[in-house]
């Protein structure tokens, strides 16, 4: 299915890291004897800088896929000209 494929991953990691740094803050911090301002200006902070870290992640994993299609269909079309394209890759069979 391509919910659990596709979205889930990619919501659990947003997810993760948007409650991870909270956690980590407002736990390790007090402990450590923070004042409630350093605490705020943290968690001001560290979730902004995540989320664009993020962000910028999934855009690059998106510009190197394109860019994978892109490559594969300037082969296909450059080196398959007049032939018929046969696909070796390891797929699972249709019956069985």
């Amino acid at each position: 299915m391509i919910v659990f494929e596709l979205a889930i991953p990619n919501i659990a990691l947003i997810g993760l890291t948007l409650a991870v740094p909270y956690v980590v803050v407002n736990t390790a911090l007090p402990l450590a004897g923070a004042s409630f301002e350093l605490l705020n200006l943290v968690n001001r902070r560290v979730h902004s800088m995540l989320f664009l870290l993020v962000m910028l992640f999934f855009f690059g994993k998106y510009q190197v896929n394109k860019f994978i299609r892109f490559y594969e269909h300037i082969r296909d079309s450059k080196y398959l000209v007049g032939k018929w394209g046969e696909d070796f890759s390891l797929k699972k069979p249709i019956f069985g």
